[in-house]
């Protein structure tokens, strides 16, 4: 597990294709899934990830092999400052430094990420790569810069600047991708995309590569996004511009299904055939849940095109501990397509399908370890009181009520993966309009002074 920010990735056209579609599928997720029946947390303390430790299954022992440790740290706000890999030496039982990320905040926001590799020859960490953060007076991401570490001339050197452009609504609407040219000394625009939305939904991306000779901006990709009644992703289909033709050639299509908690519980992907001028099925995904909405199970299957049938490969368990409840724990921000749990997660282990013995053969398990946070909950927060705001839950509006001796307050709201919503000043007994968030527990924080007060908000 690589707790590296998602999004920045240096493959500009495959993020900006994929990314839209996994954050909608995590996004919805994340805000539907966790309907905690507690919205205020029973522990006075708060638990954080200290490390994870994964054992990989010998085949010929048929036993368990400690393969890899994770370790995290955080600052007093909760977020992750480093977290290092460590390998298992077999031989000596000892773990070995081989991996290290580093994250610097301003007013709450990413704005430094520095990875490491670790050089058992000089038994040194050496720079690898390096990415900073710009945002705007509403805490939006307006650019980011990557760079490679040159061990030659001991020098940092820019390879990739991403610009963002946002609408009236506050969504991205156009992302702008340049590479450097160190000859020259400047940056130059390579990839584009352009976002476009219904009711608040992303429903249209389209991508353009820069013709160099004609200095024109060329599509060649486009997706189309399709919603139920309820604002839920339902469908998602790609299209690439042939070459030749210049026509549009459906590329890959997704489906999505949820059961009657809103949980994502099936994703099938398909391919276009040209040949049959069809959508052919490649592989479908399941997901299992327990009464708490913590994912359990999670499989996947390949489309077996002689027998017309789907076949098992990969599966993945999950345990937990319903003592602690989301809001009870310090951890590091997810990846990619980590599906939501509601608990404490302490476990999982993972198995692939072996089809002439028909079985599942186990292949990794994963321990989580966890140990009380240093600073308790109560510490962090003034009383409650002091601010309020109402009403909790919510349907489409929330008001704010606080002292008259407090000018104006910062509001901030997360979702469940730490991902800011809103951050603005806030006067009292202002009213801000929620409509457009979907269903699901939120996390906020009221600052003034130096004071803090943290809590949970349920949209319903």
């Amino acid at each position: 597990m690589n707790f590296k920010y998602n999004i920045l990735k240096n493959t500009i056209a495959a993020f900006f294709i994929l990314i839209p579609l996994f954050s909608l599928i995590q996004g919805r997720d994340t805000q539907n899934v966790i309907q905690a029946s507690e919205p205020e947390s029973p522990q006075d303390t708060k638990q954080k990830l200290d490390s994870l430790v994964v054992q990989n299954w010998d085949t010929l022992t048929n036993k368990w092999v400690v393969d890899y440790k994770e370790e995290y740290n955080y600052n007093s706000e909760g977020r992750l400052t480093f977290f290092v890999t460590f390998n298992r030496d077999q031989a000596t039982g000892k773990w070995l430094p081989s991996y290290k990320e580093e994250y610097n905040y301003t007013n709450g926001n990413l704005t430094l990420y520095i990875d490491y590799y670790f050089d058992n020859s000089t038994n040194q960490w050496i720079y690898d790569d390096k990415e900073e953060y710009v945002y705007d007076s509403g805490n939006k991401m307006t650019k980011y810069i990557t760079y490679y570490w040159d061990g030659t001339s001991g020098k940092w050197m820019s390879s990739f600047l991403g610009e963002f452009f946002y609408n009236s609504i506050e969504k991205i609407k156009q992302f702008i991708s340049s590479y450097r040219d160190e000859t020259a000394g400047i940056w130059i625009a390579s990839y584009k995309g352009d976002y476009g939305y219904t009711d608040g939904n992303l429903t249209q991306y389209s991508g353009y590569y820069r013709d160099a000779a004609t200095d024109t901006w060329i599509e060649y990709f486009k997706a189309e996004y399709k919603y139920d009644k309820y604002n839920k992703l339902m469908q998602y289909i790609s299209y690439y511009s042939h070459p030749a033709t210049k026509q549009w050639v459906a590329d890959l299509k997704y489906d999505y299904t949820y059961n009657t908690s809103d949980n994502l519980e099936l994703t099938v992907e398909s391919y276009w055939d040209g040949l049959l001028r069809r959508w052919t099925p490649r592989k479908k995904q399941e997901y299992s849940y327990d009464t708490g909405r913590n994912m359990t199970l999670y499989l996947e299957y390949y489309w077996n095109q002689l027998g017309f049938n789907w076949k098992p490969t990969y599966k993945e368990e999950y345990d937990y501990d319903n003592t602690y409840s989301y809001s009870d724990l310090i951890l590091p921000p997810k990846e990619g397509n980590e599906v939501t749990f509601n608990h404490m997660r302490t476990g999982y282990q993972s198995y692939i399908f072996n089809e002439s013995l028909y079985r599942w053969i186990p292949y990794k398990k994963g321990n989580y370890y966890f140990s009380p946070n240093s600073t308790p909950v109560d510490v962090l927060k003034i009383k409650t009181d002091n601010a309020k705001i109402y009403p909790n839950p919510f349907s489409e509006y929330i008001s704010f009520s606080f002292p008259a001796n407090y000018c104006q307050i910062i509001f901030e709201l997360s979702d469940y993966r730490g991902r800011l919503i809103e951050h603005r000043n806030i006067k009292n007994d202002e009213r801000l309009n929620m409509k457009k968030l979907k269903k699901g527990l939120y996390f906020y924080k009221l600052s003034t002074d130096g004071i803090i007060q943290t809590g949970v908000l349920i949209k319903e």
